[in-house]
């Protein structure tokens, strides 16, 4: 998600400090099944976590969100980051990974068809007649 200086990612070790980086401390006494879909997706990067894992891979984490559940799960993302942990996320939605990364790879048939910042990215001719037509 961003160049930063090699550091140990951040363990989380206690319960209340997952809720708390994932904006759950609201929900903790009711039922993951009780929780809307965007606040369902914040207890799955929470869960993932608790596993301490030294890379957080995300397949379309955004995928279904609102833009403002989208926001908040960036928020919380970016905050993981901060914290020192490496994310590597899939997703289609540019203004969501925009927001997050500092470089983009993008593929086309399972082969890099384009990397570089989400600005290069943008203004990709091959990138926008691949995602925009004239294919």
């Amino acid at each position: 998600m961003g160049k930063k200086e090699a550091q140990p990612p951040k363990s989380f070790d206690d319960v209340t400090e997952l809720l708390e980086i994932c904006d759950l401390m609201k929900f903790a006494e009711r039922r993951v099944a009780e929780l809307a879909y965007g606040t369902q997706k914040l207890v799955n990067v929470a869960m993932a976590l608790a596993t301490a894992p030294t890379l957080l891979l995300l397949d379309e984490p955004a995928a279904g969100l609102s833009a403002a559940e989208a926001g908040d799960l960036g928020v919380v993302l970016a905050a993981v980051s901060d914290q020192g942990m490496t994310i590597c996320l899939v997703d289609h939605n540019m203004p969501f990974l925009s927001s997050l990364c500092e470089r983009v790879v993008v593929l086309d048939a399972g082969s890099v068809l384009f990397e570089g910042t989400p600005q290069e990215v943008r203004e990709n001719e091959e990138v926008r007649r691949v995602y925009l037509g004239g294919r």
